[in-house]
């Protein structure tokens, strides 16, 4: 874990044990592997057909991308945790915010069940519509 991220968030990183850290950045460390398997798993196990779902990938595309960075990008500046925290943790909020949805939609539509063609449609448009937004 992150010792500049401890800190930014809460301070006490004094008062966390050195086993906690450990065993919090180990599962840290495999956290993005298995996401991608996942993920992986998931987009290749499904049958695209975008033609049904491109008013609901605009509509999502737009909140994601537009709204939900926007909104993150307001409450920094407005609020005092640009003065708080450092400039590179503000900035880390509004990409995090921009970022596609990951592998925990398509992980609670297996489980609870829903519409799996559309969700992965929606989550290939974003990760495709990702690589030419977040540049910017």
């Amino acid at each position: 874990m992150n010792d500049i991220f401890l800190h930014a968030l809460t301070g006490w990183e004094k008062y966390i044990p050195e086993t906690v850290v450990d065993g919090a950045s180990l599962l840290g460390e495999g956290t993005i592997p298995v996401a991608m398997v996942i993920l992986g798993g998931s987009l290749g196990s499904i049958t695209f057909s975008l033609r049904g779902f491109v008013k609901d990938a605009i509509g999502t595309l737009g909140i994601k991308l537009v709204l939900l960075p926007s909104a993150v990008l307001v409450i920094v500046t407005l609020t005092p945790l640009d003065h708080i925290w450092p400039n590179t943790l503000c900035l880390f909020f509004v990409i995090q915010a921009a970022c596609p949805p990951s592998t925990a939609t398509l992980i609670q539509l297996q489980h609870y069940g829903g519409n799996l063609q559309k969700n992965g449609a929606i989550v290939l448009l974003h990760y495709l519509a990702i690589i030419i937004t977040l540049p910017f």
